[in-house]
């Protein structure tokens, strides 16, 4: 799809009541109309396309903690193969704690994905 011409339309006409509530689900997803009805044509629905998009937020956010952690984690590892000392066991206990937290929290998100019974026999 990348790089492919989108030369088909589709227009949807609403009454005031149906565009408010259309308009404001898009804000809340911080989207566009159009992306917002991309994304429940994909999800199957607007509430799960609603659920992917916080989900995907958490995901991200989730993300970012762990290259964090990771970082810390390689820079401890760093000090230790140079001098032979492990600094701050306490920090590291801390850090690979957090990254237990984020992939108990990935997992509960993996969870609460719309139609995510499809995708459990899924191995990783």
């Amino acid at each position: 799809m990348v790089g492919q011409r989108r030369d088909k339309r589709t227009v949807i006409k609403h009454t005031d009541e149906e565009w408010a509530r259309v308009a404001a689900m898009a804000e809340v997803q911080g989207v566009s109309v159009a992306r917002l009805y991309e994304r429940a044509l994909w999800a199957g629905d607007a509430v799960a396309a609603a659920k992917m998009s916080q989900i995907y937020a958490e995901l991200v956010m989730a993300q970012r903690l762990l290259i964090g952690v990771a970082t810390n984690v390689n820079q401890m590892a760093t000090v230790a193969n140079s001098t032979g000392e492990l600094p701050a066991a306490a920090q590291l206990e801390a850090a690979l704690a957090l990254a237990q937290r984020q992939v108990d929290r990935i997992d509960e998100l993996l969870h609460d994905l719309p139609g995510g019974d499809l995708f459990r026999s899924v191995k990783a």
